[in-house]
């Protein structure tokens, strides 16, 4: 069997017995407890709780920019116990796209240059030794999110909407297994945010990545196949 049919058969992402506390004063508090999920290709998923429940500190966890106190994550397949910060930083560049509440753009770059930063990760590229298919691939996703004509703009000269879909194309660019989305939709208004979530999801559709979202509202959560309650540390199916 070729490594590639193995990837594809691995969950997007898996995880057992997570735990995660944080020191405030004298007093340990227990944010996350023994969090087991498990997400095939393809999958869409909500993610919902009260705010301070611990859902961007799952998402943190799951995206390998925070480390758990105990339990371990796999990402398509690939354990991620053991490895050092270059491995960690290589493997998320690799299989997992990030959409933020507050876009996470850089302001001093265009958007074809913020939508590029993953490929830069990923293959050590400077801005000035770009590989024509590494540009060919963000003006693809670019085009695909409508702002084919916006590849220069900063994002100061973006609408908040504008922002987002640079976002999700930067979050997609890679192709990632595993698309991790925190309010995506928190920063617009009702149109516009349905706009870029019928975007985000139709093209992870096509790219067969498995998205887990974290969100307040009813109505995205109700879009999704499955749906997540995290309260009082511990994660329920809905």
């Amino acid at each position: 069997m070729s490594e590639v049919s193995l990837q594809s058969a691995a969950p997007a992402i898996e995880c057992q017995e997570l735990c995660r506390s944080f020191a405030i004063g004298p007093t340990e508090l227990d944010v996350l407890c023994g969090i087991e999920l498990q997400l095939q290709p393809g999958q869409v998923a909500s993610l919902q709780g009260a705010s301070g429940s611990g859902k961007s500190t799952l998402l943190h966890l799951l995206g390998l920019l925070d480390f758990p106190d105990s339990g371990s994550i796999k990402i398509a397949g690939k354990p991620t116990q053991g490895r050092s910060q270059r491995q960690l930083a290589c493997l998320r560049a690799e299989h997992i796209g990030f959409v933020f509440q507050q876009f996470q753009l850089l302001p001093e770059l265009s958007a074809l240059e913020n939508v590029l930063i993953p490929r830069r990760l990923a293959t050590g590229l400077s801005w000035f030794s770009r590989r024509n298919e590494e540009k060919k691939r963000a003006l693809e996703v670019l085009e695909q999110v409508g702002l084919s004509d916006r590849l220069k703009h900063r994002p100061s000269q973006l609408s908040g909407g504008e922002q987002q879909r640079v976002a999700v194309a930067r979050a997609l660019v890679s192709r990632p297994s595993l698309l991790l989305a925190d309010e995506p939709t928190g920063n617009l208004d009702a149109s516009t945010g349905e706009e870029v979530l019928d975007l985000l999801l139709d093209l992870a559709e096509q790219n067969n990545a498995a998205v887990l979202l974290a969100t307040h509202n009813e109505a995205i959560a109700q879009r999704c196949t499955l749906s997540w309650l995290l309260q009082e540390g511990r994660l329920q199916v809905q």
